[in-house]
């Protein structure tokens, strides 16, 4: 054999191996992919219920039959309202300093 065609015959056989490694290597990660797809998939249909119950825990109707049942809170009256310059402070209260937007 010429020593060429034993080279040509090497590259072949190293190439064979790279694409069985590769295609072993592309069904792992297909593989992955599926099962985080499912995962994903569980994911958003917990999302879903938990939106759905959220909508009704929060509707407004539940929330008046459940505040006349355990509460009895009235609506604010807006005579019953003072803004933060008028508000006083009593003795004995610690003094509250109105911020702008940021943390002290």
């Amino acid at each position: 054999m010429k020593p060429m065609t034993i080279v040509w015959l090497c590259v072949l056989v190293a190439a064979v191996l790279a694409l069985y490694q590769v295609k072993y290597e592309v069904r792992d990660v297909k593989d992955q992919v599926s099962e985080l797809e499912g995962e994903l998939e569980t994911e958003y249909k917990s999302l879903h219920v938990l939106r759905a119950e959220w909508a009704y825990l929060t509707h407004p109707e539940r929330l008046k039959e459940l505040n006349d049942k355990y509460l009895s809170l009235k609506p604010v009256d807006p005579v019953h309202m003072k803004d933060l310059q008028s508000a006083t402070v009593r003795e004995g209260d610690a003094e509250v300093v109105p911020t702008s937007g940021g943390t002290p």
